[in-house]
């Protein structure tokens, strides 16, 4: 019993200070007063880091532009976010890179949607989104010899070639990418449209031998409410592609005719006779022309369009729009027409 009791009374007896005296420091190292462990050499005081002024403010700003520069594929993508704020950003990135910084910033506040399906565009993708762009109704005719669109104007004016990009079928998807185009203030698409229609068109012989590029005019009213004209927007982006010259002062539309969305093809015959006048035929003389427009449905506006042009001496002319609508009939091509 006197054992035990002996035995708690040591266990509960507390050591020594001496027990947790720290290690001596070995020969050489330094002993810090401080620490209860020695340095192998003594520590160094260190200069304080120049607070460099960052070209933008913080907050929810320069959050933003956190978000932004990490997505950027540069020198700093990997640059954590307390970090960043030390670091010039425009001072260390490349000149050419800031036009792509800008558009992601810009995108990434104010974002591009696709006209068709109206969600957000993805990096990489312009004007449309990638699913939006393969259900499109291609015509697949890429100016093939008496294809439906060129039927159309045989016997009635000298057509070289025509042709048309998409069908267009009312009240579906494809066709918000007209009323995007013509009503919704969406002349950049007309651009990308038309890129995508010179490209339906490479590795044939359709622009061979045209000289210039003539958009089929607008009324002075009508363009200046709309602000753009959608069918030269259209033939920028052709000239682009292509590199043609284009020409939108030879043709004008003198008369602001009613709209022919709701009439006959009678009546759209009847509404477009003596709309157009050329102003200069020399311009034109004795050149190939390529006239575009955005939709085509019974050909009267191009036709009188076209007739006017044949006022130009020697001129040759083909067609191109970017829709083609209705019922058109096809079969194999006349002699006389080939």
């Amino acid at each position: 019993m006197k054992c035990g009791v002996k035995v708690m009374q040591n266990a509960r007896t507390p050591k020594s200070p001496a027990a947790f005296s720290p290690p001596q420091p070995k020969r050489g190292a330094c002993a810090s007063p401080s620490l209860p462990y020695s340095l192998p050499h003594p520590p160094q005081a260190r200069a304080p880091s120049p607070r460099v002024s960052f070209p933008y403010p913080c907050g929810w700003v320069g959050v933003t532009l956190w978000i932004v520069f990490r997505n950027h594929r540069g020198k700093f993508s990997s640059i954590p976010f307390p970090l960043l704020p030390k670091i010039p950003y425009f001072c260390a990135m490349p000149a050419q890179n800031i036009p792509s910084m800008w558009r992601q910033l810009t995108n990434l506040l104010f974002p591009s949607r696709c006209p068709v399906c109206g969600e957000r565009l993805m990096a990489g993708e312009d004007g449309l989104c990638t699913a939006c762009h393969f259900a499109l109704p291609f015509t697949q005719w890429r100016g093939r010899r008496g294809n439906p669109a060129e039927r159309l104007f045989w016997a009635k004016v000298p057509v070289e070639r025509a042709n048309a990009f998409l069908r267009y079928y009312p009240g579906t998807d494809s066709s918000h990418l007209v009323h995007a185009l013509k009503y919704r203030n969406r002349p950049r698409i007309g651009r990308i449209l038309g890129r995508m229609m010179a490209a339906d068109l490479q590795g044939t012989d359709f622009f061979d031998g045209i000289d210039c590029i003539v958009p089929v005019p607008l009324a002075k009213r009508r363009q200046h409410h709309r602000g753009y004209n959608q069918s030269e927007m259209l033939a920028r982006g052709v000239a682009e592609a292509t590199g043609l010259p284009l020409i939108n002062t030879a043709i004008a539309r003198i008369v602001d005719n009613p709209t022919q969305t709701s009439l006959t093809a009678q009546q759209r015959a009847e509404n477009v006779q003596s709309i157009f006048r050329l102003r200069q035929t020399g311009v034109l003389a004795d050149k190939h022309v390529l006239l575009i427009d955005d939709v085509l449905t019974t050909g009267a506006t191009l036709l009188s369009c076209a007739k006017e042009m044949t006022g130009a001496k020697g001129i040759r002319i083909s067609i191109l729009t970017l829709f083609v609508a209705g019922r058109h009939s096809e079969g194999p091509v006349p002699d006389q027409q080939k």
